[in-house]
């Protein structure tokens, strides 16, 4: 089905992080995933260290550090394994990061890869053989008027949390630099601007 992208959304985070207690999280429904419940705090600082806890009552908190993951983009916590449903999840304490939309955004582009390494040997079928290593991904964003900051951090390799949001509600996002900025100007046309974020450490698809 052909979907309109004119409702997608290109949002930008960056420092000063601003710190936050007991943030309650949700329980997507597998018993193993919960989200933040306050949206406007699923960017976490990373460099701030968050402290998980976990209750039966709603009363009584425990401090865990084992036993999941978290993942800082979309603030999620990942259990190993299923949880008691009646389970409670916070973060009882963290910094996120402020976001806001980019305007005048008219395109934007995720690309994402695994990077396969040639693992080839001798073999009596002769064909080669790649191993996955690593994940990298990169969002493109092409936009008029310029944004002065976007060059400053570009300058001073500034680190930032990008999120593109498609018409869907499905979300592309993750810590990044600015790798570069194009700027296009044209007698005949609105000036442009042409970013690529280089997506760093991880990056969230959902």
């Amino acid at each position: 089905m052909a979907i309109a992208a004119y409702n997608s959304q290109f949002l930008v985070a960056s420092k000063p992080s601003v710190p936050f207690v007991n943030e309650m999280l949700t329980d997507v429904g597998d018993h193993k995933t919960y989200v933040i419940a306050n949206s406007t705090k699923r960017y976490l600082d990373r460099d701030v260290p968050v402290i998980v806890e976990t209750s039966s009552d709603g009363t009584t908190w425990t401090p865990v550090s084992t036993g999941f993951t978290l993942y800082r983009v979309a603030a999620r916590v990942v259990f190993d394994s299923p949880q008691d449903p009646t389970l409670q999840v916070r973060l009882a304490s963290g910094a996120f990061y402020p976001f806001s939309q980019i305007g005048n955004a008219k395109s934007v582009e995720f690309t994402s890869k695994t990077n396969l390494e040639d693992s080839t040997t001798f073999n009596p079928t002769g064909a080669k053989f790649y191993t996955p290593t690593l994940l990298e991904g990169e969002l493109k964003v092409d936009r008029f008027w310029l944004n002065h900051d976007r060059v400053k951090n570009l300058q001073e390799r500034d680190l930032l949390i990008v999120s593109y949001v498609s018409p869907t509600g499905r979300r592309y996002e993750g810590y990044a630099y600015v790798s570069e900025c194009n700027i296009k100007t044209e007698v005949s046309a609105l000036i442009e601007e042409g970013l690529t974020f280089q997506l760093t450490d991880e990056f969230f698809k959902a």
